[in-house]
Protein backbone atom coordinates (compact mmCIF):
# COMPACT_ATOMS: atom_id res chain seq x y z
CA UNK A 1 0.00 0.00 0.00
CA UNK A 2 2.91 2.31 0.76
CA UNK A 3 5.61 3.85 -1.52
CA UNK A 4 8.83 5.09 -0.41
CA UNK A 5 9.33 7.28 1.77
CA UNK A 6 9.89 11.01 1.03
CA UNK A 7 11.13 13.66 4.08
CA UNK A 8 10.07 17.04 3.41
CA UNK A 9 12.79 19.04 1.75
CA UNK A 10 12.45 22.32 3.66
CA UNK A 11 16.20 22.36 5.12
CA UNK A 12 18.11 25.72 6.49
CA UNK A 13 21.94 24.69 5.37
CA UNK A 14 24.80 26.87 7.46
CA UNK A 15 28.11 27.45 5.97
CA UNK A 16 29.47 25.89 9.01
CA UNK A 17 27.43 22.22 8.36
CA UNK A 18 29.47 19.53 7.77
CA UNK A 19 28.06 17.55 4.47
CA UNK A 20 29.52 14.44 4.64
CA UNK A 21 27.51 11.60 3.71
CA UNK A 22 29.03 9.95 6.33
CA UNK A 23 26.77 8.34 8.76
CA UNK A 24 27.69 9.76 12.49
CA UNK A 25 25.69 10.43 15.91
CA UNK A 26 24.55 13.98 15.12
CA UNK A 27 23.56 12.91 11.58
CA UNK A 28 21.46 9.69 13.27
CA UNK A 29 20.14 11.97 15.68
CA UNK A 30 18.69 14.72 13.08
CA UNK A 31 17.48 11.55 10.76
CA UNK A 32 15.53 9.98 13.71
CA UNK A 33 13.53 13.23 14.79
CA UNK A 34 13.24 14.81 10.83
CA UNK A 35 9.72 14.64 9.08
CA UNK A 36 8.78 11.74 6.82
CA UNK A 37 6.17 12.38 4.65
CA UNK A 38 4.77 8.76 3.10
CA UNK A 39 2.51 9.02 0.05
CA UNK A 40 -0.05 5.92 0.33
CA UNK A 41 -1.34 4.36 -3.06
CA UNK A 42 -4.01 2.79 -4.00
CA UNK A 43 -4.37 -0.05 -6.38
CA UNK A 44 -7.22 -0.53 -8.66
CA UNK A 45 -9.00 -4.28 -8.04
CA UNK A 46 -9.65 -4.53 -11.61
CA UNK A 47 -6.98 -3.04 -14.12
CA UNK A 48 -4.23 -3.27 -10.94
CA UNK A 49 -3.12 0.67 -11.86
CA UNK A 50 -1.59 2.39 -8.69
CA UNK A 51 -2.31 5.97 -7.79
CA UNK A 52 -1.63 7.85 -5.22
CA UNK A 53 -4.65 8.18 -2.59
CA UNK A 54 -2.96 10.51 -0.04
CA UNK A 55 -0.15 11.70 2.43
CA UNK A 56 0.13 10.09 6.09
CA UNK A 57 3.14 11.78 8.09
CA UNK A 58 5.38 9.01 9.94
CA UNK A 59 4.82 9.01 13.82
CA UNK A 60 8.64 9.67 15.79
CA UNK A 61 9.90 8.56 19.18
CA UNK A 62 10.33 11.39 21.25
CA UNK A 63 11.35 8.82 24.50
CA UNK A 64 14.62 9.83 24.67
CA UNK A 65 13.78 13.89 24.51
CA UNK A 66 14.08 15.65 27.31
CA UNK A 67 10.70 18.06 27.65
CA UNK A 68 11.34 20.43 30.87
CA UNK A 69 7.38 20.86 30.43
CA UNK A 70 6.58 17.69 32.62
CA UNK A 71 8.96 18.77 35.53
CA UNK A 72 6.89 21.19 36.81
CA UNK A 73 5.69 21.42 40.35
CA UNK A 74 2.10 22.62 41.65
CA UNK A 75 1.54 24.82 44.47
CA UNK A 76 -1.35 23.33 45.88
CA UNK A 77 -0.65 22.14 49.02
CA UNK A 78 -2.65 18.83 49.48
CA UNK A 79 -0.70 17.85 46.35
CA UNK A 80 2.57 19.51 47.25
CA UNK A 81 4.58 16.40 48.34
CA UNK A 82 3.00 13.79 45.57
CA UNK A 83 4.06 16.56 42.87
CA UNK A 84 7.93 16.90 44.97
CA UNK A 85 8.35 13.51 44.67
CA UNK A 86 6.64 12.97 40.91
CA UNK A 87 9.35 15.83 39.90
CA UNK A 88 11.95 14.17 42.25
CA UNK A 89 11.31 11.12 39.70
CA UNK A 90 11.21 13.42 36.27
CA UNK A 91 14.67 14.65 37.68
CA UNK A 92 16.35 11.56 37.83
CA UNK A 93 15.29 10.71 34.50
CA UNK A 94 16.46 13.18 32.96
CA UNK A 95 19.54 12.46 33.97
CA UNK A 96 19.53 8.90 32.75
CA UNK A 97 18.22 10.77 29.34
CA UNK A 98 21.00 13.33 28.67
CA UNK A 99 22.77 14.34 31.81
CA UNK A 100 20.52 17.27 32.80
CA UNK A 101 20.70 19.08 36.44
CA UNK A 102 18.89 21.69 37.93
CA UNK A 103 20.75 24.87 38.81
CA UNK A 104 19.60 27.74 41.31
CA UNK A 105 18.37 30.62 39.17
CA UNK A 106 20.02 33.98 39.64
CA UNK A 107 17.28 36.64 39.30
CA UNK A 108 15.21 38.73 40.30
CA UNK A 109 12.34 36.80 38.90
CA UNK A 110 12.92 34.02 41.50
CA UNK A 111 9.47 34.82 44.02
CA UNK A 112 7.18 34.26 40.78
CA UNK A 113 4.58 31.48 40.87
CA UNK A 114 5.87 28.69 40.21
CA UNK A 115 4.64 27.69 37.11
CA UNK A 116 5.82 31.34 35.70
CA UNK A 117 9.16 31.24 37.45
CA UNK A 118 12.43 30.96 35.41
CA UNK A 119 14.12 27.48 36.01
CA UNK A 120 17.85 26.80 34.62
CA UNK A 121 18.50 23.35 33.91
CA UNK A 122 22.91 22.27 32.98
CA UNK A 123 23.36 20.06 30.18
CA UNK A 124 26.18 18.25 32.08
CA UNK A 125 27.33 16.35 28.32
CA UNK A 126 27.80 19.76 27.15
CA UNK A 127 29.46 21.97 29.32
CA UNK A 128 28.82 25.49 29.69
CA UNK A 129 25.35 25.13 27.66
CA UNK A 130 22.27 25.76 30.11
CA UNK A 131 18.57 25.31 29.17
CA UNK A 132 16.32 27.80 30.47
CA UNK A 133 12.53 27.85 30.90
CA UNK A 134 10.14 30.85 30.90
CA UNK A 135 12.64 33.27 30.53
CA UNK A 136 10.16 35.44 29.11
CA UNK A 137 6.65 36.17 30.37
CA UNK A 138 3.73 36.48 28.15
CA UNK A 139 3.84 40.14 27.01
CA UNK A 140 7.54 39.74 26.28
CA UNK A 141 7.11 36.87 24.08
CA UNK A 142 4.29 39.15 22.15
CA UNK A 143 6.61 42.09 21.82
CA UNK A 144 9.35 40.03 20.43
CA UNK A 145 6.81 38.19 17.98
CA UNK A 146 5.58 41.33 16.92
CA UNK A 147 9.18 42.82 16.54
CA UNK A 148 10.30 39.97 14.64
CA UNK A 149 7.22 39.73 12.23
CA UNK A 150 6.63 43.43 11.72
CA UNK A 151 10.16 45.01 11.66
CA UNK A 152 13.12 42.91 10.98
CA UNK A 153 12.08 41.96 7.50
CA UNK A 154 12.94 45.45 6.87
CA UNK A 155 15.81 47.58 5.70
CA UNK A 156 18.21 48.03 6.70
CA UNK A 157 18.20 44.47 7.75
CA UNK A 158 18.96 41.70 5.59
CA UNK A 159 16.22 38.58 4.58
CA UNK A 160 16.65 35.59 2.35
CA UNK A 161 14.24 36.97 0.33
CA UNK A 162 16.90 39.82 -0.13
CA UNK A 163 19.43 36.97 -0.89
CA UNK A 164 17.20 35.05 -3.47
CA UNK A 165 16.49 38.49 -5.30
CA UNK A 166 19.81 40.31 -5.32
CA UNK A 167 17.82 43.04 -3.65
CA UNK A 168 15.25 44.35 -0.67
CA UNK A 169 11.29 43.88 -1.12
CA UNK A 170 9.45 46.79 -1.24
CA UNK A 171 8.89 48.22 2.31
CA UNK A 172 5.77 46.96 4.85
CA UNK A 173 5.35 43.53 3.82
CA UNK A 174 3.37 42.48 6.97
CA UNK A 175 0.92 45.86 5.88
CA UNK A 176 1.22 44.34 2.18
CA UNK A 177 0.57 40.73 3.15
CA UNK A 178 -2.84 42.21 5.58
CA UNK A 179 -4.00 43.93 2.83
CA UNK A 180 -3.39 40.87 0.22
CA UNK A 181 -1.46 42.63 -1.73
CA UNK A 182 1.20 41.57 -4.18
CA UNK A 183 4.86 42.34 -5.38
CA UNK A 184 5.57 44.40 -8.83
CA UNK A 185 9.05 43.85 -9.62
CA UNK A 186 8.91 45.91 -12.25
CA UNK A 187 8.12 49.24 -9.79
CA UNK A 188 9.55 47.77 -6.57
CA UNK A 189 6.47 48.26 -5.08
CA UNK A 190 2.82 46.57 -3.92
CA UNK A 191 0.21 46.46 -5.64
CA UNK A 192 -3.52 44.84 -5.65
CA UNK A 193 -4.80 42.58 -8.26
CA UNK A 194 -8.25 43.71 -10.07
CA UNK A 195 -8.80 39.51 -10.28
CA UNK A 196 -7.40 36.21 -8.13
CA UNK A 197 -4.55 34.86 -10.09
CA UNK A 198 -5.11 31.90 -12.05
CA UNK A 199 -3.51 28.88 -11.02
CA UNK A 200 0.34 28.79 -12.56
CA UNK A 201 1.01 32.07 -13.75
CA UNK A 202 3.20 32.90 -11.07
CA UNK A 203 1.12 35.21 -9.60
CA UNK A 204 1.02 33.38 -6.53
CA UNK A 205 4.68 33.42 -5.29
CA UNK A 206 4.13 37.16 -6.06
CA UNK A 207 1.57 37.65 -3.06
CA UNK A 208 2.84 39.24 0.18
CA UNK A 209 0.92 36.72 2.19
CA UNK A 210 3.30 34.33 0.52
CA UNK A 211 6.59 35.92 0.88
CA UNK A 212 5.59 36.37 4.80
CA UNK A 213 5.22 32.97 4.81
CA UNK A 214 8.50 32.02 3.08
CA UNK A 215 10.21 34.39 5.37
CA UNK A 216 13.30 32.36 6.94
CA UNK A 217 15.38 34.91 8.47
CA UNK A 218 16.37 38.23 9.21
CA UNK A 219 19.70 39.86 10.23
CA UNK A 220 19.50 41.52 13.71
CA UNK A 221 21.96 44.35 13.87
CA UNK A 222 25.17 43.81 11.50
CA UNK A 223 24.77 41.30 8.79
CA UNK A 224 27.11 38.68 7.93
CA UNK A 225 29.28 38.06 5.02
CA UNK A 226 29.68 34.49 4.22
CA UNK A 227 32.18 35.15 1.50
CA UNK A 228 34.70 37.07 3.83
CA UNK A 229 33.80 35.48 7.06
CA UNK A 230 33.09 38.83 8.86
CA UNK A 231 30.66 41.45 10.03
CA UNK A 232 29.68 44.03 8.15
CA UNK A 233 29.46 46.14 11.20
CA UNK A 234 30.35 49.56 9.50
CA UNK A 235 26.94 49.47 7.58
CA UNK A 236 24.99 47.39 11.04
CA UNK A 237 21.93 49.15 12.38
CA UNK A 238 21.35 49.31 16.10
CA UNK A 239 20.40 46.10 17.85
CA UNK A 240 16.25 47.05 19.09
CA UNK A 241 16.48 47.52 22.93
CA UNK A 242 13.89 44.49 23.50
CA UNK A 243 15.78 41.82 21.85
CA UNK A 244 18.73 42.62 23.84
CA UNK A 245 17.08 43.24 26.91
CA UNK A 246 15.66 39.70 26.88
CA UNK A 247 18.82 37.94 26.14
CA UNK A 248 20.54 39.92 28.61
CA UNK A 249 17.90 38.86 31.27
CA UNK A 250 18.10 35.49 29.99
CA UNK A 251 21.66 35.34 30.55
CA UNK A 252 21.39 37.27 34.25
CA UNK A 253 18.97 34.21 35.04
CA UNK A 254 21.93 31.94 34.36
CA UNK A 255 24.86 33.82 35.26
CA UNK A 256 23.74 36.61 37.54
CA UNK A 257 23.66 40.34 37.51
CA UNK A 258 24.38 42.13 34.35
CA UNK A 259 25.13 38.97 32.82
CA UNK A 260 28.60 38.84 34.11
CA UNK A 261 30.19 35.52 34.59
CA UNK A 262 33.79 33.80 35.18
CA UNK A 263 35.34 31.39 32.57
CA UNK A 264 38.58 30.51 33.35
CA UNK A 265 39.05 33.35 35.41
CA UNK A 266 38.10 35.74 33.43
CA UNK A 267 35.03 38.06 33.86
CA UNK A 268 32.66 38.39 30.59
CA UNK A 269 30.22 40.94 29.68
CA UNK A 270 27.64 40.59 27.44
CA UNK A 271 27.08 43.52 24.68
CA UNK A 272 25.08 41.47 21.88
CA UNK A 273 25.45 43.67 18.81
CA UNK A 274 24.75 40.92 16.43
CA UNK A 275 21.94 37.91 15.51
CA UNK A 276 19.69 36.37 13.50
CA UNK A 277 15.71 35.47 13.47
CA UNK A 278 15.12 32.29 12.18
CA UNK A 279 11.65 31.95 10.91
CA UNK A 280 10.23 28.25 10.76
CA UNK A 281 7.31 26.35 9.26
CA UNK A 282 6.18 23.00 10.94
CA UNK A 283 8.46 20.24 9.07
CA UNK A 284 11.15 22.77 8.42
CA UNK A 285 14.69 21.60 9.69
CA UNK A 286 18.13 23.22 10.79
CA UNK A 287 21.35 21.15 9.48
CA UNK A 288 23.65 20.89 12.47
CA UNK A 289 26.39 23.35 12.36
CA UNK A 290 28.44 25.20 14.89
CA UNK A 291 28.63 28.95 15.37
CA UNK A 292 32.42 29.63 15.22
CA UNK A 293 32.43 32.86 13.08
CA UNK A 294 33.29 35.33 15.79
CA UNK A 295 36.91 36.18 16.56
CA UNK A 296 35.85 35.95 20.86
CA UNK A 297 34.30 32.55 21.32
CA UNK A 298 34.40 33.43 25.22
CA UNK A 299 31.25 35.44 25.06
CA UNK A 300 27.66 33.21 25.56
CA UNK A 301 25.16 33.13 22.55
CA UNK A 302 21.49 33.60 24.08
CA UNK A 303 18.60 31.94 22.17
CA UNK A 304 15.38 32.74 22.61
CA UNK A 305 12.17 30.53 21.55
CA UNK A 306 8.66 31.82 20.41
CA UNK A 307 5.97 30.35 18.89
CA UNK A 308 5.80 26.30 18.21
CA UNK A 309 7.41 24.15 19.91
CA UNK A 310 10.14 22.17 18.30
CA UNK A 311 13.26 19.50 18.92
CA UNK A 312 16.68 21.19 19.07
CA UNK A 313 19.85 19.03 19.55
CA UNK A 314 23.08 19.29 20.49
CA UNK A 315 26.14 17.67 20.16
CA UNK A 316 29.93 17.13 20.40
CA UNK A 317 33.08 19.26 19.12
CA UNK A 318 32.75 16.31 16.32
CA UNK A 319 29.53 15.37 14.50
CA UNK A 320 30.78 12.03 14.95
CA UNK A 321 31.12 11.71 18.39
CA UNK A 322 28.35 11.10 21.34
CA UNK A 323 26.57 11.74 23.63
CA UNK A 324 23.35 13.70 21.26
CA UNK A 325 21.01 15.66 23.35
CA UNK A 326 17.52 15.85 22.28
CA UNK A 327 15.64 18.59 24.24
CA UNK A 328 12.10 19.86 23.37
CA UNK A 329 12.06 23.87 23.00
CA UNK A 330 8.82 25.81 23.72
CA UNK A 331 7.91 29.10 23.68
CA UNK A 332 9.36 31.84 25.99
CA UNK A 333 12.33 29.30 26.66
CA UNK A 334 15.87 29.81 25.90
CA UNK A 335 19.11 27.84 25.51
CA UNK A 336 22.31 29.51 26.54
CA UNK A 337 25.54 28.20 24.87
CA UNK A 338 28.89 29.57 26.57
CA UNK A 339 32.22 27.66 26.97
CA UNK A 340 33.01 24.64 25.60
CA UNK A 341 29.46 24.20 24.22
CA UNK A 342 29.62 27.74 21.84
CA UNK A 343 31.53 25.29 19.71
CA UNK A 344 29.23 22.40 19.94
CA UNK A 345 27.16 20.98 17.26
CA UNK A 346 23.82 21.91 16.96
CA UNK A 347 20.68 21.99 14.98
CA UNK A 348 16.91 21.90 14.69
CA UNK A 349 15.68 18.05 12.92
CA UNK A 350 11.93 19.30 13.63
CA UNK A 351 9.53 21.81 14.09
CA UNK A 352 6.07 20.78 15.14
CA UNK A 353 2.28 22.00 14.45
CA UNK A 354 0.01 23.17 16.47
CA UNK A 355 -2.48 20.65 17.79
CA UNK A 356 -0.18 18.24 16.77
CA UNK A 357 -0.13 14.47 17.98
CA UNK A 358 1.85 11.28 18.97
CA UNK A 359 0.03 8.24 19.30
CA UNK A 360 2.53 6.33 21.13
CA UNK A 361 3.60 9.03 23.97
CA UNK A 362 -0.01 10.83 23.87
CA UNK A 363 1.99 13.65 23.44
CA UNK A 364 0.01 16.76 21.92
CA UNK A 365 2.12 20.04 20.95
CA UNK A 366 0.57 23.04 21.08
CA UNK A 367 0.84 26.54 20.60
CA UNK A 368 0.54 27.66 24.23
CA UNK A 369 -2.59 28.94 25.00
CA UNK A 370 -1.72 31.81 27.35
CA UNK A 371 0.46 33.22 24.85
CA UNK A 372 -2.75 33.24 22.37
CA UNK A 373 -4.57 35.01 25.18
CA UNK A 374 -1.72 37.74 25.51
CA UNK A 375 -3.15 39.09 21.70
CA UNK A 376 -5.55 41.26 21.70
CA UNK A 377 -9.14 40.72 19.71
CA UNK A 378 -8.36 43.72 17.21
CA UNK A 379 -7.78 42.52 13.55
CA UNK A 380 -4.14 43.44 13.46
CA UNK A 381 -3.43 41.17 16.22
CA UNK A 382 -5.88 38.39 15.00
CA UNK A 383 -3.51 38.62 11.52
CA UNK A 384 -0.23 38.76 13.86
CA UNK A 385 -1.41 35.82 15.70
CA UNK A 386 -2.15 33.19 12.70
CA UNK A 387 1.19 33.54 11.21
CA UNK A 388 2.64 33.31 14.86
CA UNK A 389 0.73 29.99 15.90
CA UNK A 390 2.10 28.68 12.50
CA UNK A 391 5.69 29.31 12.56
CA UNK A 392 8.54 28.55 15.23
CA UNK A 393 11.04 32.16 15.62
CA UNK A 394 14.60 31.39 16.93
CA UNK A 395 16.00 34.69 18.01
CA UNK A 396 19.30 34.81 18.81
CA UNK A 397 21.93 37.35 19.47
CA UNK A 398 25.52 37.69 20.37
CA UNK A 399 28.90 39.40 21.50
CA UNK A 400 31.60 39.70 18.59
CA UNK A 401 34.06 42.03 20.06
Amino acid sequence: MYSSVAEKNNTFDDETTNNSTTKNAFSLAEKKYRLKVIETIRVDAKTGRRRKSGKLVEEIDVSETIDFDECVGHESSSAMRVSELKEEEKKQTFKAKGGVEEVAAFSRFANAPSRERPRVWKLLDHPGAYYVQNALDLREQRELIMHCVKILPERPNKTNHWQRLGKPLPADLYRAAKAGLYLNEEENGWMELEKPPKRGDGMESRAARHLLRKLRWATVGAPFDWTKRVYEEERAPEVDERIKRACVKTLEIVFGKEAAFVEKGEDTLFDGQVGLANFYAPGDTLNGHVDDAEMNLSKPIASLSLGLPAIFLLGQKSKALKPVTALIVRSGDAIVLSGESRTMFHGVPRVFSDGETLMSSSKTFRFPEALESAFDDDDDDEFLLNFAKRTRINLSLRDVR
